[in-house]
């Protein structure tokens, strides 16, 4: 668990390292539809946000997005990424459908005198749950993931022996948060398949060597209303 690097406000968390993340409150006030319209990405990806259905889900991805590469202008600003002054795009792009719409995200800039864009060496991972979304930026490939309550089943997410112990310490909601980021911070980084979620444990992950790994739990949520955050980085 790494030690807060600096407040910024609104964000709950705001971590050194390899890695530049942060997590916020989802804001219920913020109009989706102006975030994204202002926001460097694609005509697909504003399509895509705009056809979800239910409002904090609108606010969720357009909010996620704002957040990402607002750690991406300060990492090339102030950390440990290239500098960088010009202007950047988020883009997407799905591997099997090739999609714009969804799929990994990567940081662009416009080529010049030319149509193509430039990648800038940059990882980006966001994610969102009920109530607050994260974003993660490192010059080493990332994946950072927030979750409160609900979620998938227990069997589906954790081992056999994750299981055993969950249960007695009496299925502390806490414990299988922070099981449960790891996993999908692992999946999001390229090192955990989603279908091995209950073949491999949280704690072996973290203690992975080619890995460094963040986890807390956000501050200011309550016994029935918490959330954790995970953010894992590739070093090999």
């Amino acid at each position: 668990m790494g030690e807060t690097e600096r407040t910024v406000p609104g964000r709950s968390l705001f971590f050194p390292g390899p890695v530049r993340w942060a997590v916020e409150p989802l804001d219920d006030s913020l109009e989706p539809g102006t975030v994204l319209t202002a926001l460097p990405v694609s005509d697909a990806v504003r399509a895509r946000g705009a056809r979800l259905s239910r409002h904090r889900d609108r606010v969720a991805f357009a909010q996620a997005r704002r957040l990402a590469l607002a750690l991406a202008h300060d990492e090339l600003q102030h950390g440990r990424g290239p500098s960088w002054a010009g202007t950047l795009a988020l883009v997407q792009s799905c591997p099997d459908c090739g999609g714009g719409d969804h799929g990994a995200p990567a940081l662009v800039a416009p080529s010049p005198g030319a149509d193509a864009r430039r990648r800038i060496p940059l990882h980006v991972s966001w994610a969102h749950s009920t109530g607050h979304v994260a974003a993660a930026v490192s010059v080493l490939p990332c994946g950072v993931d927030v979750e409160t309550a609900g979620g998938p089943t227990p069997e589906f997410v954790l081992t056999t022996e994750e299981i055993a112990r969950w249960d007695a310490r009496g299925r502390p909601a806490a414990l299988f948060r922070w099981w449960f980021t790891v996993k999908e911070a692992a999946v999001k980084c390229g090192l955990l398949d989603i279908d091995a979620f209950g073949e491999v444990s949280a704690e072996e992950l973290g203690r992975c060597p080619e890995v460094v790994l963040y986890s807390s739990e956000v501050p200011g949520t309550g016994p029935g209303n918490g959330a954790s955050a995970s953010v894992m980085v590739r070093n090999a």
